[in-house]
């Protein structure tokens, strides 16, 4: 089963997975989880880990980070993007 075949059938088996301290939570109703999709977990569970991790990293920092100062300057994050960027005057 490949990657996206699993993420597809997880989806529609009701199955919500979080990536937690290095480990997959998951989250099914009952007999969602059947002996080959366990398998399969087992198979992609660094791929899990990668795309629920990032998720949540994601979400977490779209919300805490501010566009820009209420000032008009530029956030630290910003800076710190911009920096490696050559200047084009």
């Amino acid at each position: 089963m490949t990657f996206e075949v699993l993420a597809a059938e997880l989806d529609a088996r009701g199955v919500h997975i979080a990536a937690v301290g290095g480990k997959l939570r998951i989250e099914a109703p009952s007999g969602a989880i059947t002996d080959d999709l366990r398998a399969a977990l087992v198979t992609h569970k660094a791929a899990l880990l990668c795309r629920y991790a990032v998720n949540a990293v994601s979400a977490v920092n779209a919300e805490s980070m501010p566009l820009q100062h209420t000032n008009g300057t530029m956030a630290p994050w910003q800076v710190a993007l911009w920096a490696d960027y050559p200047r084009l005057d």
